[in-house]
């Protein structure tokens, strides 16, 4: 459930179609992401699952998958 929320997040932040991208898909090398632009997808999942995420961790090899991994991380930790 979480990864088909990310995946249409992303993809609206994105202007793109949510059926081109996976949990496998980079977000900066695949999708053309830039900085500006993840910062605003890891913030709006940050509001959506209510959870607070490293923004160190999403770099330049960062995929959708490592997003859903973090957001399960961090609700086990609280």
């Amino acid at each position: 459930m979480e990864t088909e929320k990310i995946i249409y997040l992303t993809a609206h932040a994105l202007g793109i179609d949510p059926k081109g991208v996976s949990a496998r898909t980079r977000l900066y090398e695949d999708l053309g992401a830039d900085s500006l632009a993840v910062c605003r997808i890891v913030v709006e999942t940050e509001e959506l699952f209510d959870v607070a995420l490293d923004m160190d961790r999403f770099t330049s090899d960062a995929s959708v998958g490592d997003l859903v991994e973090a957001v399960l991380e961090a609700r086990n930790l609280e």
